[in-house]
């Protein structure tokens, strides 16, 4: 039996959740009833609002001492990798089944929307790698309390791109499906 460990999540077909384990180069998939969403528009507005309202009332406050500025950043991003890998691990063991593409119709067309949300997820992840590392240095020069703001902000979309997406092995796997499709 497989465990997600090793694992790459593909992306949802046809209420399925499917996987692509790279040391055999199979396909597995579980189904799901999907959960209930929760509507977080206001949410979403809520948190703008405040978080604009904060970093106005805070300034431009420095940090004197060298100690301080340190412990804050390296205890702040240590933190954030906790958090980060404990949501990104997965609740639940579920049975995994293999899953065969050819038995589906539309496995081509969602394997190029794989593609497009890759491309996607890649831009959006160089784009916050660069804004997150400009906030840190402008805070590791500055010690102000806003930059550390807005680079606390960044670094979890950051970290997520980066490892969570795992954009090159996702790349390769792509490469790898849409060879297999062509080859049928």
């Amino acid at each position: 039996m497989t465990t997600f460990k090793k694992l790459l999540f593909l992306g949802n077909f046809q209420e399925q959740d499917i996987f692509y384990h790279f040391e055999s180069g199979k396909l597995y998939s579980y189904s799901y009833k999907p959960d209930k969403v929760w509507d977080i528009k206001w949410a979403v507005l809520t948190s703008g609002l405040v978080l604009t309202n904060l970093l106005s009332s805070i300034g431009f406050h420095t940090f004197s001492n060298s100690f301080v500025k340190y412990g804050l950043l390296i205890s702040m991003i240590f933190t954030i990798v906790l958090l980060a890998e404990w949501a990104l691990k997965l609740k639940h063991d579920q049975e995994l089944i293999s899953f065969n593409p050819s038995n589906y119709f539309g496995w081509s067309d969602f394997i190029k929307k794989c593609k497009n949300n890759l491309l996607f997820l890649s831009l959006t992840g160089i784009v916050f790698s660069v804004m997150t590392f400009q906030f840190l240095l402008t805070y590791l020069q500055e010690a102000n309390l806003y930059n550390f703001i807005l680079f606390s902000l960044f670094f979890p979309v950051s970290y997520f791109l980066t490892f969570g997406v795992r954009p090159i092995k996702r790349f390769l796997m792509l490469k790898k499906l849409s060879e297999e499709i062509s080859n049928t």
